[in-house]
């Protein structure tokens, strides 16, 4: 026989199976079994303490407040993954497992094969170190399934899924999902930083840099609601030509700095500068210092969520291979005002 103590059950789970999977009053029955059997002269369960977990409490909503708690879900940028788990029952774990490849647009069914869970690193004394996140299978056998899935869903899926048919693709990440544009989707232009600055001795000078810059530049005008924002991640393919090293120069500054794209329905993707950030945060009616705390495709998911409901149209700005501005294109809004009248007007204001 071998002699068991509460350590050693201990030591073995740290060891073997991992603290966080560790349930003594789960292996009650088990050390009954060996004891009965004659495989241990001792059972340590009954002298440990339980410690047992608080029963959340289970609320049922009429179909009243389902729709009103749905009305504030889609607000949230975790919109998507609330009607996964209201709708399709699914774990937590099991929505962050899930990749586009797990959804059939045609079917429109979703398959369950993986989790996301947390993988405690335990020092010595059972102190847990940190946390990492690993991927595993389902929870058991029967959890392995594919699931109908409703319209609602299927449709905030669709919108990724439409632009990937386009060309466009996503690298997934534990924070979002990145978008990584094609080359030959990527708007030309001179390139400049977004740091870029630069000083004039004459002021003819300055008027031919701005007639220069004007040249390139343009004004369009979308949907607000059309528009959607994605964090960026690296480019498809590499350069062939001087114009794809330029479009990839713009690109790569665009990274070190804002690291958006902005896409609406004309069905092509801008790279966003750092100073349209605060004119798209009011288009999206949102505002606040905790916005630039978060990662780039929350950010972007905060964006997206309230630029679906917002009203009127955009009046974008586009200069220098990137979105420059973002404004109101409504008759109380901004105006295009040309800018070569405006440095005369100027320059008469000064001399008068």
């Amino acid at each position: 026989m071998v002699e068991i103590h509460l350590h050693t059950v201990w030591d073995y789970f740290r060891d073997n199976v991992g603290i966080y999977q560790c349930s003594l009053c789960r292996e009650s029955c088990t050390f009954k079994d060996a004891l009965f059997d004659g495989f241990i002269n001792y059972n340590p369960v009954p002298e440990t303490k339980p410690y047992p977990r608080t029963k959340p409490k289970i609320r049922i909503f009429s179909k009243a407040k389902l729709k009103v708690f749905l009305r504030a879900a889609s607000k949230n940028p975790w919109y998507l993954e609330i009607l996964l788990g209201l709708f399709c029952g699914l774990r937590k774990g099991e929505i962050l497992g899930l990749k586009f490849s797990d959804f059939d647009f045609e079917k429109q069914t979703v398959r369950i094969s993986r989790q996301l869970v947390a993988n405690p690193k335990v020092k010595e004394g059972f102190e847990i170190e940190e946390y990492t996140v690993i991927e595993r299978d389902p929870k058991t056998e029967n959890s392995f399934r594919i699931l109908k899935v409703p319209t609602a869903i299927m449709k905030e899926e669709d919108e990724i899924n439409q632009m990937k048919e386009e060309g466009y693709h996503f690298v997934e990440q534990a924070d979002g999902f990145r978008i990584c544009l094609p080359l030959d989707n990527t708007p030309s232009g001179n390139y400049y930083k977004d740091g870029f600055s630069t000083g004039f001795k004459k002021e003819v000078e300055l008027h031919q840099y701005l007639a220069e810059t004007e040249k390139g530049a343009q004004w369009i005008t979308v949907p607000s609601r059309k528009m959607r924002v994605y964090a960026t991640g690296r480019l498809v393919g590499a350069p062939e030509s001087k114009e794809d090293e330029r479009c990839a120069r713009i690109f790569r500054d665009m990274q070190k700095s804002a690291g958006l794209m902005l896409k609406t329905d004309r069905g092509e993707a801008y790279q966003i500068g750092e100073t349209a950030i605060s004119t798209l945060e009011s288009r999206a009616r949102i505002s606040g210092n905790a916005l630039g705390k978060v990662s780039r495709p929350v950010f972007a998911e905060i964006l997206n969520q309230c630029l679906k409901v917002a009203k009127g149209k955009a009046l974008i700005r586009l200069s220098e291979g990137k979105v420059r501005a973002i404004h109101s294109a409504e008759k109380n809004g901004y105006q295009v005002f040309p800018s070569r009248r405006m440095r005369k007007d100027t320059c008469r204001h000064r001399s008068s």
